[in-house]
């Protein structure tokens, strides 16, 4: 048996000086020998070195001619065999190939075998039971293997020619199959919480029957905690509670508890990281400019400062750092909220060593402006119609305000402004909406949950001013008057009073109610003479509405002279009564008279008498004349009195004492005519009737 490519020597035996030979050879066990091996070659020697050719075969048998008569010849007297070489060159020993990879199986070929078989050992080439393939085109000189479940540390792999078993390699040492380990997560990049649970995954080549779990802090440099002694490698994950080791260089080793050397780690760093939940704010709050706010959060894990940021654009940045670092195990930080007005307000919570763990508000709250009423803030009072300033302080951007004003305590509101810009003070007129119970209310009108409210209550009234009397009047007892005022405001009733000591105390009431939209009432003066007379009127349903005369009035009695009246003729000496009618209770009067027609009074009659007896005895003085009146004063008012309306007279009185009836005069006698004159009558003119008096036609003495 020759192998293509050996050098064997063919031999022969020559017989005679045959010089030269010619070498063939057959495949066909000498039936044809159409194949030369050298046309020529010294005899003498009776050998070739022949390099075996690739004519694989067991028929082949050689023939040797004597090259100058081809009738000298042998042959082989039987076959013999020329075979192809196989080399196995991997794996050839050593070589540690694992379960599910894919290898590749190498050889040489030596001539042109056509297919190899390739089988595998794992008893260190006792015997190869077990087939990789049983024909594979030998020319490849390579066939992949997936490597099988064979786990062992003693495999050969055999080649051998499919046709002919004899032609063979092996590994010429034993190599190794191992299971595979594959860590899928972590891989790496990962930031895995601490105290959360998280599956550490593998795949795995091979039966590995249980697998040890740890992890480095130090990116695998080593790895001291144990995670798991032993779980089964068939499991393909492990849930892993994560401790509180943060680190952002972690790394998880995966190793075959039946040979260490079966193991897979994450492919780069992963962190543990603690966990921030932040708690307030966390949407729907709304936090006003300047004020403090708490910021808080819990922590998972030994976090140990926090770095705290807002955004302004419902979290799509947070460019607004609040402080770089705080202690995180306080889990609250005062925030004093800044201009940042926006309805789209989120804060972010971040570990300060690691800015990948952090929280967020779940939603969008909002930083608003902060109103304060300086006025009206409680207790003011503010008349109807007039104009009052509404001012206010604010904190933070307000471009324009709303303004709103509550009477029933800020159970609703009504509109003063829909919008005004944000001056800090509004002229308000005050409208007709009297209530006690007063509030204003300002809003941003961006946001009109921006919102300040007075402190307390003021008061909306009305006004009133009373126009008559309001001073200098002189009304008479039992006369009528008007009260009049002007209303501000819709006020319903008025109560009407009246002082008699310059308005120090109101004890006289007028009238308890009347209609305020009346603007009058007709008051029938009493009998309260004073010249300190003040009314006061009231809005019946606020006390502290009121207006007072501005000066005092006069309520006086009222005197009538009844007689003398005009056209009495009354005689010196005589006693008439002068009576009057008293209208109030005047207490005395004064009687004078006048002898001018009332052009001056400038005769006392009586400087004071009793005014309830309407009548005085007046003994009539000598003061003839036509043009006599009489005034009746109230002693206690000057301007209380009254006149006669027309003029009197008082006159002298002439008494004839003789002729007086009975006498007997004789013509040309002469006799005194004799007169008693009562007053100071200068002249009198003499006159006699004879007619008994029926008319005086005839003049005696005409002065």
């Amino acid at each position: 048996i020759w192998y293509v490519n050996e050098i064997h020597n063919i031999t022969w035996v020559r017989t005679g000086s045959i010089a030269n030979v010619k070498l063939e050879y057959s495949t066909d066990s000498g039936s044809t020998f159409s194949n030369v091996i050298i046309s020529t070659t010294d005899a003498s020697v009776q050998s070739y070195s022949w390099t075996i050719p690739d004519a694989i075969g067991n028929q082949l048998r050689v023939k040797i001619t004597d090259t100058s008569n081809a009738t000298v010849t042998d042959s082989s007297d039987g076959d013999f065999e020329i075979k192809g070489i196989l080399q196995l060159t991997s794996p050839n020993g050593g070589e540690v190939w694992v379960v599910g990879e894919s290898h590749n199986i190498t050889w040489q070929r030596t001539g042109s075998i056509a297919n190899v078989r390739l089988d595998y050992s794992t008893d260190g080439g006792t015997s190869y039971p077990n087939e990789i393939t049983a024909s594979t085109d030998a020319s490849t000189g390579s066939y992949s293997w997936t490597i099988p479940d064979s786990i062992g540390t003693s495999l050969n792999v055999k080649v051998s020619d499919a046709s002919d078993n004899s032609v063979y390699d092996t590994s010429d040492a034993n190599f190794e199959i191992k299971g595979s380990l594959t860590l899928t997560s972590p891989v790496g990049g990962e930031s895995w919480v601490v105290n959360s649970s998280y599956p550490i995954t593998w795949t795995k080549t091979g039966t590995i029957s249980t697998v040890e779990l740890r992890y480095s802090k130090n990116g695998g440099t080593s790895y001291d905690y144990v995670i798991t002694a032993s779980t089964p490698g068939s499991d393909l994950s492990y849930s892993w509670t994560i401790p509180d080791e943060i680190s952002s260089t972690v790394k998880v080793k995966i190793t075959n508890n039946d040979d260490s050397s079966v193991y897979s780690v994450s492919n780069s760093n992963f962190k543990i990281v603690g966990s921030l939940h932040l708690t307030a704010p966390n949407g729907g709050e709304e936090w006003i400019v300047g004020t403090t706010q708490s910021i808080t959060w819990t922590v998972n894990g030994s976090i140990a400062n926090v770095r705290l940021d807002y955004s302004i654009d419902s979290g799509a940045n947070y460019d607004n750092l609040i402080v770089a670092s705080t202690s995180a195990g306080g889990g609250t930080y005062s925030w004093a909220i800044p201009n940042a007005v926006h309805k789209t307000i989120r804060v972010k919570v971040s570990d300060a060593s690691d800015p990948s763990v952090y929280d967020t508000s779940d939603a969008d709250f909002t930083i608003m402006p902060g109103f304060a009423i300086t006025s009206p803030n409680g207790g003011e009072v503010w008349t109807v119609d007039s104009s009052e300033d509404i001012t206010w302080n604010t904190t933070g951007d307000c471009s324009n305000v709303k303004l709103e004003y509550s009477v029933n305590g800020g159970s609703d509101y009504t509109v003063i402004i829909a919008s005004t810009a944000n001056t800090e003070t509004y002229a308000w007129t005050v409208p007709d909406d009297i209530s006690t119970t007063c509030k204003i209310r300002i809003s941003d009108v961006d946001n009109p949950t921006a919102i300040d409210v007075t402190d307390g209550l003021f008061k909306i009234r009305g006004a009133l001013s009373l126009t008559s009397p309001n001073g200098g009047e002189s009304w008479d007892v039992s006369s009528t008057h008007d009260v009049t005022w002007t209303r501000t405001g819709s006020i319903s009733s008025v109560k009407l009073e009246y002082s008699t000591d310059s308005g120090s105390t109101y004890p006289n009431l007028i009238i308890a109610s009347t209609d305020a939209s009346a603007l009058s009432y007709s008051w029938t003066i009493p009998d309260n003479l004073s010249n300190h007379i003040r009314v006061k009127i009231t809005d019946t349903s606020d006390s502290t509405v009121y207006d007072t005369s501005d000066a005092d009035f006069t309520i006086k009695g009222h005197l009538t002279l009844n007689t003398p009246n005009g056209g009495e003729d009354w005689v010196v000496g005589t006693s008439e009564n002068i009576t009057w009618t008293r209208f109030g209770s005047i207490a005395n009067v004064k009687l004078e008279y006048s002898t001018n027609s009332g052009a001056t009074y400038p005769n006392l009659i009586i400087a004071a008498t009793d005014a309830s007896t309407q009548s005085y005895t007046w003994a009539i003085p000598d003061a003839i004349g036509t043009g006599l009146r009489v005034k009746v004063t109230d002693v206690d008012n000057a301007l209380v009195y009254d006149t006669s309306d027309a003029d009197f007279s008082i006159k002298g009185a002439l008494q004839i004492s003789s002729p007086n009836g009975t006498e007997i005069w004789y013509v040309n006698e002469i006799h005194n005519i004799t007169w008693v004159r009562t007053g100071s009558i200068a002249n009198v003119k003499l006159e006699y009737s004879t007619d008994s008096g029926s008319t005086f036609s005839n003049v005696i003495i005409s002065t």
